[in-house]
């Protein structure tokens, strides 16, 4: 079997999946876990593993940027590390990956009835796209095309400087430094929290 998951500040999903000797995988397994009310992943991992599951390998993706397999969560007290957590599995193969990086690699792999175009006048065209998930934090990746094949490359872009255009955003930057002094991102404007500061933002104007 395989676990996968998907590691988020607000949930995390798990799920056991087997694969049949053409490679068509099936899901055994999926569970959801409100991530803030666990004080580490390893708890997680005890409730929805089943004794003795024979476990072949484990990929994991991860709300925050993963460096040497090892991850500190962005909006979480966690840290994963690979090694560690292939003693407690009990294999030898397991991958940590960004969430953004890993769902960049599952677009690759959706059924058009699943995709939406949103400009049917464009060109359709192989070349290189951006990947922006709006959640807890804001997820920013990448999908380079080498010309045969796409890459994933995970960027923490959502953790950039927010660079004002226009009076308006001028003010809204204005309004988020009293709270954020010290760095103002995207993610304080693109995200579930995000919303919130934008309503406060137009409250104050008394627009909203």
């Amino acid at each position: 079997m395989i676990l996968a998951g998907d590691i988020g500040g607000t949930k995390t999903v798990l799920s056991l999946l087997s694969k049949d000797a053409d490679g068509v995988l099936s899901c055994l397994k999926e569970q959801s876990y409100a991530s803030q009310q666990f004080a580490e992943f390893d708890d997680i991992l005890t409730d929805f593993i089943p004794k003795l599951a024979p476990i072949k390998s484990a990929c994991l993706g991860i709300a925050g940027p993963v460096v040497d397999q090892r991850c500190q969560t962005t909006n979480l007290p966690w840290l994963l590390d690979a090694e560690l957590l292939k003693l407690k599995l009990g294999i030898t193969q397991v991958k940590l990956l960004n969430d953004l990086e890993a769902m960049a690699l599952g677009m690759l792999h959706l059924p058009e009835h699943e995709l939406l175009e949103l400009n049917p006048n464009a060109k359709t065209q192989t070349g290189n796209y951006a990947v922006i998930a709006a959640g807890t934090g804001l997820g920013e990746a990448l999908l380079y095309w080498d010309g045969q094949q796409h890459h994933a490359i995970a960027t923490e872009g959502g953790h950039t400087d927010f660079a004002a255009q226009n009076n308006l955003q001028i003010q809204l930057l204005d309004f988020l430094s009293k709270q954020y002094p010290e760095h103002v991102s995207y993610e304080r404007i693109l995200s579930g929290i995000g919303f919130s500061h934008l309503y406060d933002f137009l409250c104050e104007l008394k627009i909203a």
